[in-house]
């Protein structure tokens, strides 16, 4: 039982790390499909009306749910464990707009960014594939006495033309030579920030995650990290407004702008159509 919460599975495919139900891109057509995929997902998850609320505490008026989207009867509530497989959904409004969240999201300030995101160890960026599609290490503390969890996944970025929504995504995958932490669990996860406008200096924040941890988890910890979702989108309310006080929010790249100002723009033939 302890075994589970608290190392790292004995290695069963071509390398230390890797895990047989994950795709192994090699080639850019190999990563492409794998962000068209872990898009896909990511829009099911948005769309999908099943989410139940979760009552929680938050100083700006956070929603969280949380999503029955697994199969649990490997759950066992008497002894105290679950598989943790958990689909999980934080929303926020946050003071700023889609662009300058986004830019602050995609900072690779790790200081900065465990200001909002506490139990964040460990970033490292593996590959550049292309603009849009990155290859991302990270490490996950976990409460005593479970081992810590690391994820390898693409990162990817896609706005939505006719609304200006930004999607900043990601999925797990196998990626021969990422760095495997003797001290962590090499868990799958497909998460994303929905970044949905609803003004020029306000955006609405989703955070999503579907994270399988592998292994049995105590089920206090899973009740744990639910519950630091919704206090992680707190403070990252706050570190927002803490940045725009100092007129320090991270600059909007040109390409993110003209992307969202054209989808907020109005059609100029239907506006002359309109009058």
């Amino acid at each position: 039982m302890w075994g589970s919460w608290m190392s790292t599975p004995e290695a069963t495919g071509p390398w230390v790390g890797y895990l047989d139900e994950l795709e192994t891109p090699k080639q850019q057509s190999d990563f492409l499909r794998c962000a068209s995929q872990a898009f896909s997902e990511v829009t099911r998850l948005v769309q999908t009306k099943d989410w139940q609320d979760i009552s929680v505490k938050s100083r700006h008026n956070v929603v969280l749910c949380m999503l029955d989207d697994n199969d649990s009867s490997g759950d066992n509530e008497k002894s105290g464990e679950s598989t943790g497989i958990k689909t999980c959904k934080a929303v926020v409004d946050l003071p700023c707009s889609a662009a300058e969240a986004f830019s602050y999201l995609a900072q690779s300030d790790l200081e900065e960014r465990r200001r909002w995101d506490k139990d964040l160890l460990f970033l490292n960026r593996l590959e550049q594939v292309n603009d849009e599609i990155e290859v991302v290490h990270q490490v996950y503390k976990a409460p005593f006495p479970i081992a810590n969890r690391d994820f390898v996944a693409l990162r990817c970025r896609l706005v939505e033309k006719s609304t200006g929504t930004i999607y900043s995504y990601g999925r797990s995958i196998n990626y021969e030579g990422a760095p495997l932490d003797k001290k962590a669990v090499r868990a799958v996860a497909t998460s994303a920030f929905v970044l949905k406008p609803l003004g020029p200096n306000r955006c609405e924040c989703t955070r999503i995650a579907k994270a399988d941890p592998k292994g049995m988890i105590p089920v206090f910890a899973v009740n744990m990290t639910m519950t630091k979702a919704a206090e992680s989108m707190d403070s990252l309310y706050e570190c927002i407004v803490r940045l725009q006080q100092i007129n320090h929010l991270p600059r909007v790249p040109q390409w993110l702008s003209s992307l969202v100002d054209a989808a907020l723009s109005p059609d100029p033939i239907s506006s002359s159509s309109s009058s």
